[in-house]
């Protein structure tokens, strides 16, 4: 598990789009009045523990803004 505190574009590489699907699950966990939004990944179906994260993102207020902007730039969303 890792608090994200900072996100950065990084226009150096081009990565291919994963031919994978995942399920993804958010929730809003607090460290003390602070909100924290955790992603956490199950892997692929074919994943050998199922139903175990694979993958555990928690953006704390800053990293968010930033994430919310990139979705917004990505997407083209108003």
């Amino acid at each position: 598990m890792a608090v994200v505190k900072e996100i950065k574009k990084d226009d150096s590489k081009d990565y291919p789009v994963s031919r994978t699907t995942s399920r993804c699950t958010y929730t809003v966990v607090h460290s003390g009045e602070e909100p924290y939004l955790d992603l956490r990944t199950y892997g692929s179906e074919t994943r050998m523990v199922e139903g175990h994260a694979s993958q555990v993102m928690q953006f704390d207020r800053n990293a968010a803004r930033t994430l919310y902007r990139a979705l917004r730039e990505t997407f083209d969303f108003d």
